[in-house]
């Protein structure tokens, strides 16, 4: 008996030192390893406002790709008739938004689609809760922000689902890992403070070979940005993301283009021979954009609006005739390729909202102003939410005082759409690239891990250590029979 427990003891022993002398596969290789072997791998894009999480989520499909995924996409979207939080009819829902990430997606087509050789499979949440049991489980499923759906892996029908978001979000989205075979859930806030990074094309050639099908919207801002001059976008002052009370956004566009042309006409731009382009990302209502013409007309009548929603010209930044002049070009929403783009190469800091635009500026490292405040109270916010979702303000604050005045002065004149001096210094300095400001954004912009490659990786060796619970009982079953 003594001779057993001895040889086990060997065993044990040798055991664990081959496997402290064995290199263990790193975190690329254990994560290549899993998607190699898995065939299909679901996508959940929720019904949220704005297209920000739609936008991460498709992010991590092509980072998905990257890490070594050849298997079939199946993408289950939200098709309720409205987006959730829609503030209006012009709000798009989810099947609308996917074709901006897809371009021969079919909107709100009442069945299942396949594209791209049946590697990308679009099913209805309706059908696919419908037809719940004839679904396979799937090796993996993700998404990149889904508010309040309350999707899990059992629901999707996935060994497990990763609950992720753009940017840390604190209280409000606890991300998580749940798993189908036990229905455990487990909390994973531990990787908010990380970030999945966005793809940002290096330059507009890059951007058109990646729209595969441009919509006339997207020709029309190539064809401005290719004439270079000075360009700043702005979004998120109208809806969801938006600056609390709702509503005002043409008095906020106005306020913003106002300082913008006192910034130019301070600054060395002066002397420039092009016309500066504001480019208005929201999805405007007839009566918005009535509004914003009529704002920017009293303000100066020598403003320039171009709809290019109904297919308005472009107009020529080199003609003389427009030097120093502001165009104002209204967009709508763009695909998420030209849309980073936009948004991290504009000589002034773009406005806008939601935790995917922030995250992109971060990972960017250039100054920005995120719009959105709070749609909780502040006194009923978890503070670490209200620190995050306020956007740099309150970060900064605490990390920086000598910068808290500019930008939190700032942030709150775009609130109340009111020129008191605030967003003109902020937009001076902005301009200037060597400025304290500028490097103040370089010096913060946050933690360069990869959210997603960490929480996969955690995943997949969770997965492994249910397995090795099962060894220990098994071991210790042995050691009872050797005593």
């Amino acid at each position: 008996m003594i001779k057993k427990i001895l040889v086990f003891l060997l065993f044990i022993h040798n055991l664990f030192v081959v496997q402290s002398i064995a290199q263990l596969p790193d975190q690329s290789t254990r994560i290549k390893d899993y998607l190699k072997n898995s065939k299909v791998v679901r996508v959940y894009f929720a019904n949220s406002p704005s297209m920000g999480h739609q936008s991460n989520t498709y992010q991590m499909m092509l980072q998905i790709r990257e890490m070594g995924f050849n298997g079939k996409f199946e993408i289950i979207f939200n098709d309720d008739k409205n987006g959730y939080l829609s503030t209006s009819d012009i709000d798009l829902n989810t099947s609308q938004k996917m074709k901006y990430f897809f371009p021969e997606f079919i909107p709100n087509s009442p069945g299942i689609q396949s594209l791209d050789e049946g590697k990308l499979v679009f099913i209805p949440k309706s059908i696919f809760d419908k037809d719940y049991n004839k679904w396979e489980v799937a090796d993996l499923a993700f998404t990149g922000g889904q508010d309040f759906d309350k999707m899990n892996a059992t629901k999707i029908k996935a060994k497990a689902y990763l609950d992720l978001y753009p940017s840390k979000f604190g209280g409000l989205h606890p991300e998580t890992i749940s798993y189908f075979e036990n229905n455990q859930s487990i909390d994973i806030r531990a990787y908010n403070g990380l970030d999945t990074p966005a793809y940002i094309p290096k330059n507009l050639s890059e951007v058109e070979n990646l729209l595969k099908m441009k919509d006339e919207v997207s020709k029309s801002v190539i064809a401005i940005l290719k004439q270079g001059g000075i360009t700043m976008p702005i979004y998120g002052l109208k809806g969801y993301h938006n600056l609390s009370p709702f509503g005002y956004a043409d008095q906020r566009l106005v306020n913003i283009v106002k300082n913008v042309q006192e910034a130019l006409s301070d600054s060395t731009n002066k002397e420039t021979k092009l016309a500066t382009s504001l480019f208005v990302l929201n999805q405007l209502s007839e009566e918005d954009k009535i509004n914003i013409k009529n704002g920017l007309k009293k303000l100066d009548p020598s403003i320039i609006v171009v709809d290019l929603t109904i297919g308005e010209p472009v107009i020529n930044a080199t003609d003389i005739r427009f030097k120093n002049k502001i165009i104002v070009y209204l967009t709508g929403g763009v695909p998420p390729d030209l849309f980073n783009y936009m948004i991290t190469s504009s000589q002034l800091p773009p406005v806008g909202g939601g935790a995917n635009f922030k995250q992109i500026m971060k990972q960017a490292k250039r100054p920005y102003l995120h719009t959105q405040s709070t749609s909780y109270t502040l006194e009923s916010a978890p503070n670490e939410w209200i620190r995050e979702k306020i956007g740099p303000i309150l970060l900064l604050k605490n990390e920086h005082a000598v910068h808290e005045n500019l930008i939190s002065n700032a942030w709150n004149e775009v609130i109340s759409g009111r020129s008191n001096g605030s967003l003109l210094k902020f937009l001076k300095e902005s301009l200037n690239g060597n400025s304290p400001l500028s490097n103040f954004f370089m010096a913060t912009a946050g933690n360069s891990s990869n959210k997603l490659a960490s929480a996969l990786d955690f995943m997949i060796q969770n997965f492994t250590k249910f397995t090795v619970s099962e060894a220990k009982v098994g071991c210790q079953n042995l050691f009872k029979e050797l005593i």
